[in-house]
């Protein structure tokens, strides 16, 4: 359940929030290589997406302790 959950967050992130098209420098075979999508909207509409270091380090730590469960390093 824990690996589905990170495809899951992968590859929702990895999109834009509507989900039509990948962040820029993503591809299918490279998903994460445009980052993952992080923030909120704001009220005008616009995305105030970023990496943040706090969700940056959360999201490490359980990806971190999932490689220690599955003795899988990537």
């Amino acid at each position: 359940m824990a690996k589905g959950l990170v495809d899951t967050v992968h590859s929702v992130l990895s999109h834009t929030r509507d989900g039509c098209l990948r962040l820029p420098g993503a591809t299918s075979k490279e998903p994460l290589k445009g980052g993952l999508r992080a923030g909120m909207p704001d009220n005008m509409d616009r995305d105030i997406d970023g990496q943040y270091h706090h969700c940056l380090t959360l999201w490490m730590f359980a990806l971190n302790r999932l490689s220690l469960a599955t003795d899988e390093p990537h």
